[in-house]
């Protein structure tokens, strides 16, 4: 939901590497595309089911299949647009995510989680630490697309500048 809000907000990213990839899009097709992502992870966090894993599966199995055809059409240093201006250059370890996402979401389907009300039939301890570990499971997501692609490309690029 984080990258789709950012997309609506700044879809420039998003929008050039949709144009790069070879699928022109104008800006307001990027920004209905990013509240359909919004969508579909409001409804998997709001109501989890195997639909709403289904639907989730399918939007990151597109951005797995959106990232190797940028991988195979761009040149090095082309960002992937993924969280607006918060993105980073677009890598093998972003197909290595996306799918990593796809196969998480293939497995909710298979077994839907439990939705928000199963906290209030819990201790308020329980209740809260399972928020705070969500919390950090949806940072973790966010630095793993954005922060360690940056960091890992940096071992295969000589010297510092």
């Amino acid at each position: 939901m984080v990258a789709g809000a950012s997309k609506i907000t700044s879809p420039y990213m998003a929008q050039a590497s949709l144009s790069t990839a070879g699928l022109p899009a104008p800006l307001i097709g990027v920004r209905v595309l990013a509240l359909c992502e919004v969508a579909i992870g409001a409804a998997a966090v709001i109501e989890p089911s195997t639909a709403t894993a289904l639907a989730a599966a399918v939007a990151y199995g597109a951005f797995c299949l959106f990232t190797v055809r940028l991988l195979r059409m761009a040149d090095e240093g082309v960002d992937c647009g993924c969280f607006g201006g918060a993105g980073t250059e677009v890598s093998r370890v972003h197909v290595m995510l996306n799918a990593a996402a796809f196969a998480v979401c293939v497995a909710a389907a298979i077994a839907p989680p439990h939705g928000p009300g199963w906290l209030f039939h819990h201790t308020p301890v329980i209740a809260a630490t399972t928020c705070l570990g969500i919390a950090a499971i949806a940072y973790a997501s966010f630095v793993a697309f954005t922060v360690f692609p940056r960091a890992w490309q940096s071992y295969s690029r000589g010297p510092a500048r």
